[in-house]
């Protein structure tokens, strides 16, 4: 069997851009691909794999894939050769597995571009991909099937008339600390943190430099988490929570003190929760339960999904656990989990030998 496996940062999605080997976004597509074609290769399957030769070296196993007869390597060194390139090989493939950021609408793009093989996609359908890259349509969504998320609401655009009049009013509504966040960001990117008026105003001004759509929550004190599910025709699994890290390394809003900035400004600025930096696993089994008894709510949810979905939560100290995001494509989480418990993501999507849901 032939397997297509394409990571966005590794198979040609920024080829031509100058990317520092240690981007946190190059590091975690090189681990997400990493992980899926080892598990291709384990189960002896042939990997038709698009990538592009500047950011190689971030592929800890690259070498030792070279040598491997299973392992097929398409140069990919200009983004005006990756949709090409794709439907070629995709054409090639029994199976198609796609890792790509749902900002900016780039997943969208890449199942768009083989919407005519999508039956060898393995991933959610593309209406439901669309909503989840939209942080507001997705918690709207949410809400109304029933699933617990954060209070929150979708900002007004920069360029309205009174938009920041609007902005601070709902800030005020919701009462701080608060949560903003762009509407289809990743990975914790220009997420920021705002416990006052000060910080929501310095908050704003990075709205309008910036543009586009974005949300904000009500900070809910806990425990972000992550859990996975999979989903084949015929059966669904949860895979085990994992605690989310960040480079800002936060908890609690209150702790953190980054007194160059406080002492420069007299006022501490908006407060940035960084990017993704690793999962932790095992969770108290406490923990574990609450995260999959919220998680499975998702799934009963969106009953039409199909592939990988990520669920990001907050499993809060006081009050309900709630849904902050998802994720409509491979996680990071799978790059340790899969390590930890030896469950085997390719190997799964072909078994479908019954119905059922379990939990690895």
């Amino acid at each position: 069997m032939k397997i297509l496996v394409f990571e966005w940062m590794v198979g040609g999605g920024v080829a031509g851009e100058l990317i520092p080997p240690d981007d946190p976004f190059l590091v975690q597509g090189a681990a997400m691909f990493g992980a899926i074609v080892d598990d291709c290769l384990k189960l002896e399957m042939e990997v038709l794999a698009p990538v592009d030769p500047q950011v190689a070296g971030a592929l800890q196993d690259y070498e030792n894939w070279r040598g491997n007869p299973l392992f097929h390597i398409t140069p990919v060194a200009d983004t005006r050769q990756l949709k090409p390139t794709l439907q070629t090989l995709a054409a090639k493939a029994d199976q198609i597995v796609l890792i790509a950021p749902e900002s900016a609408g780039i997943l969208t793009d890449c199942v768009q571009w083989l919407k005519e093989l999508r039956s060898k996609l393995v991933c959610g359908p593309e209406s439901l991909i669309g909503i989840c890259a939209d942080k507001n349509a997705c918690q709207k969504m949410l809400a109304s099937r029933g699933v617990a998320v954060a209070a929150g609401v979708a900002l007004p655009h920069p360029e309205l008339v009174d938009a920041k009049d609007h902005f601070m009013a709902k800030g005020k509504a919701l009462q701080g600390p608060l949560v903003i966040k762009p509407a289809d960001g990743a990975g914790g990117e220009h997420v920021l943190l705002c416990g006052d008026a000060d910080q929501l105003n310095a908050a704003w001004k990075t709205i309008e430099q910036s543009g586009g759509d974005w949300r904000m929550e009500r900070y809910i004190e806990g425990r972000p988490i992550s859990v996975s599910i999979v989903r084949s025709a015929a059966e669904v699994v949860l895979l085990p929570a994992t605690e989310q890290c960040f480079s800002a390394g936060w908890h609690d809003w209150r702790d953190w003190q980054p007194p160059s900035l406080a002492q420069k400004s007299g006022k501490m600025p908006p407060q940035p929760i960084g990017h993704f930096v690793e999962s932790v696993f095992p969770l108290a089994e406490d923990l574990q339960q609450r995260a999959e008894a919220l998680a499975w709510q998702v799934a009963d949810a969106l009953p039409q999904w199909r592939g990988y979905l990520g669920v990001d939560m907050v499993l809060a100290d006081t009050g309900p656990d709630v849904v902050v995001e998802l994720n409509p494509r491979l996680t990071m989480s799978y790059h340790s989990i899969r390590r930890e418990t030896g469950f085997n993501l390719i190997e799964f999507y072909n078994r479908c030998r019954k119905t059922g849901r379990g939990s690895v």
